[in-house]
């Protein structure tokens, strides 16, 4: 009976001290999934979404959304080789990437070249919750922005929006 006891006291420890002793993974897009949404959507904070060089186009590769995840999004390549368009148009709006609930200063996007986003948030939008007082914030470096497209807005802008309880540091872009 007191194996018993200690086997179980053993195995609810165990599964206690399990989440904290996972470490952060790198996940590979298209190696292991087939867009930067699903690489995203499978992430847990802390991990990396690691892109290869390549022309992301499409849905699961635009409207991109780090769902409240503190991720790193970032390219193997570098922003000369790492391309996300979005394909947008005034009668096909999209952007890139979009932070909007509650991510941290954790939260990174590294080495891209963005273009073609046609929208009103801009390529790359950064934005809380002004009704529930989120705030988001996150780092975008060493990032391209070329031929984004923001229709007449009251925010302006075409690249980077960052508004409403959000604020992010720009490096090197």
């Amino acid at each position: 009976m007191r194996t018993k006891i200690l086997s179980t006291i053993s195995l609810m420890g165990l599964i206690l001290l399990t989440p904290a002793m996972l470490a952060a993974i790198t996940l590979n897009v298209p190696a292991d999934y087939i867009t930067i949404q699903a690489g995203i959507d499978a992430a847990f904070a802390g991990d990396t979404v690691m892109v290869a060089p390549g022309i992301y186009t499409g849905d699961g590769n635009r409207d991109i959304s780090f769902n409240g995840k503190n991720i790193v999004l970032m390219s193997s390549g570098g922003a000369g080789s790492t391309n996300i368009d979005c394909e947008a148009d005034a009668l096909n709006q999209h952007l890139a990437i979009i932070l909007n609930d509650g991510e941290d200063t954790t939260s990174i996007i590294d080495g891209f070249t963005i273009q073609r986003a046609y929208n009103s948030d801009g390529a790359i939008c950064i934005k809380g919750s002004p009704l529930y007082g989120i705030y988001t914030s996150a780092k975008v470096r060493n990032c391209i922005i070329s031929k984004c497209t923001v229709p007449l807005s009251e925010y302006g802008g075409g690249a980077i929006a960052v508004r409403t309880r959000a604020w992010s540091l720009i490096e090197n872009c």
